[in-house]
C-alpha cells in the first residue's frame, strides 16, 4: 500500500487550536433531520471505482455523487444554508420572543426588512 500525504500539510500548523471546536452529535443529528425535510439533500450514491483503487495500491475506493443534490449539486451549500437558517431563527427569537421552524422562514412569516445576511464561500 502507498500512502500519500497531502503536499500543503504543514507539521508546524498549531492543530491543537482546533481542539476547542464543539462537536455536538445530537445537533448535527437535528440538522441532518432538517435537511432532509427541505428535500434538497436526498442520500447521495456511493461508486466504487475498483480499477482506481487497484492503481493507487488501497483495498476499495468510492466517490460520492452529489450531482442529485437539485439545484444545488453540492453537501457544501446546505451547510451554508443551514447555518443561516440558525442564524435567523436565533434572531428572530431574540427579537420577537418566538423560535420559528423552517417552513415559517421559507414563507417569510417572520422576515425583517432592515437584516441582511450574505454567505460567502470559496468553492
Amino acid at each position: 500500500m502507498r500512502l500519500q500525504l497531502n503536499p500543503s500539510f504543514d507539521p508546524t500548523f498549531p492543530y491543537e487550536c482546533l481542539e476547542d471546536i464543539p462537536v455536538d452529535l445530537a445537533r448535527a443529528a437535528l440538522a441532518r433531520k432538517e435537511l432532509r425535510g427541505w428535500g434538497l439533500a436526498p442520500r447521495t450514491p456511493l461508486h466504487r471505482l475498483p480499477n482506481l483503487a487497484i492503481e493507487v495500491g488501497v483495498g476499495e475506493l468510492f466517490i460520492k455523487d452529489e450531482g442529485l443534490r437539485e439545484p444545488l449539486k453540492s453537501f457544501k451549500s446546505l451547510g451554508g444554508a443551514y447555518a443561516l437558517g440558525e442564524t435567523l431563527r436565533d434572531r428572530t427569537e431574540r427579537e420577537w420572543g418566538v423560535r420559528p421552524d423552517y417552513a415559517s422562514l421559507f414563507d417569510r412569516k417572520h422576515s425583517d426588512p432592515d437584516y441582511c445576511a450574505v454567505a460567502v464561500t470559496d468553492g
